[in-house]
């Protein structure tokens, strides 16, 4: 099974990665990005924060965009409104 493939760094990469990173604490979010910032393989990666889980849900649902990867902060408070964010 294949996982990653590397790219030739000769070559401009156009492959694109949406990363969604959920957390309710500023710094780990920035720490995340700065660690993916040394990215070798040549990938875009286009970040979208949400600092709580009403953002994410908007990010996901109301903006109706998809992710690649999501980082999530399994201790984030619960949501505000109850039952926002379905299963």
């Amino acid at each position: 099974m294949k996982v990653f493939e590397t790219i030739d760094q000769s070559e401009e990469s156009n492959i694109e990665i949406e990363v969604l990173m959920v957390d309710d604490h500023p710094p780990i979010i920035e720490g995340y990005k700065s660690i993916l910032s040394f990215n070798s393989f040549g990938y875009v990666l286009n970040t979208t924060e949400a600092f709580n889980c009403e953002s994410a849900y908007y990010a996901i649902v109301e903006a109706k965009k998809s992710f690649d990867i999501v980082f999530l902060d399994l201790t984030l408070p619960p949501c505000l409104e109850k039952n926002s964010i379905p299963a």
